[in-house]
């Protein structure tokens, strides 16, 4: 049970940053967007 429990934490911990990772990387390119209006190849305008 302890090793199914120390599997299940760190799983959990993968997920969270990997949402996290997500957020701030959709936000980085956003601003980066923003201030370099020039470069859309790296854009993704919604």
């Amino acid at each position: 049970m302890r090793s199914l429990d120390f599997i299940i934490s760190i799983l959990v911990i993968l997920l969270i940053n990997i949402v996290i990772a997500t957020i701030v990387g959709t936000a980085f390119i956003r601003t980066y967007c923003n201030l370099n209006e020039n470069s859309n190849i790296y854009c993704i305008k919604n």
